[in-house]
């Protein structure tokens, strides 16, 4: 994508993926969970087994994509995508899902599955241009032990 540059999410942008995380209403999954602290996405950058990716123009972050892979089963799981408003409908998400998507398989993925609201149209168009299926709808439970 012209002008446009996707990378690997640094320390150095934590702070930025937070905030903008604790603003978006689609990453609350529960009245107890909101977005990932700033601790966890810090760890989570520095991890080996993640695909955190940072889209950006002129060195503004636009947009980003998190996602993990559990090792002994191959499975990844992409937990947050994000573009800024102004950047939507112009190709920068799915670019982040292409290049996170190469990313994963190249460390050993062979299964990427995403959770997403059922009144997200947005997320799931772009998930299925991305040929992902869509599965079953389940109900989210969770429980702070």
């Amino acid at each position: 994508m012209k002008g446009i540059n996707v990378r690997k999410m640094k320390e150095t942008d934590v702070e930025e993926v937070y905030d903008v995380g604790m603003k978006i209403k689609e990453f609350v999954v529960s009245e107890s969970r909101r977005f990932w602290s700033k601790q966890t996405i810090c760890d989570w950058v520095n991890g080996k087994n993640d695909i955190l990716l940072i889209a950006e123009d002129k060195e503004k972050i636009i947009g980003f994509i998190m996602s993990r892979l559990h090792k002994p089963t191959r499975e990844a799981i992409i937990d947050n995508i994000f573009v800024s408003e102004d950047w939507r409908g112009k190709g920068v998400g799915t670019t982040l899902v292409k290049e996170c998507l190469k990313q994963l398989k190249e460390i050993g993925a062979r299964y990427v599955y995403c959770t997403v609201g059922a009144s997200d149209k947005p997320a799931i168009k772009l998930l299925k241009k991305s040929n992902f299926n869509k599965g079953y709808e389940f109900v989210w439970m969770d429980k702070f032990l």
